[in-house]
């Protein structure tokens, strides 16, 4: 993310979009892995 941005609130948000979409506990840690570089833009992402 850019400089001025709070790296937890983008976390808090990820959490809150990738939990609605889980069943499981099991279920929730394997889309977390998979969606959240997916999430990342800018220099996070490199």
């Amino acid at each position: 993310g850019l400089p001025h941005e709070d790296p937890y609130n983008h976390l808090v948000k990820f959490y809150e979009i990738a939990s609605s979409l889980c069943a499981t506990e099991v279920e929730e840690e394997a889309v977390f892995m998979r969606m959240f570089p997916h999430s990342l833009i800018g220099a996070a992402k490199d």
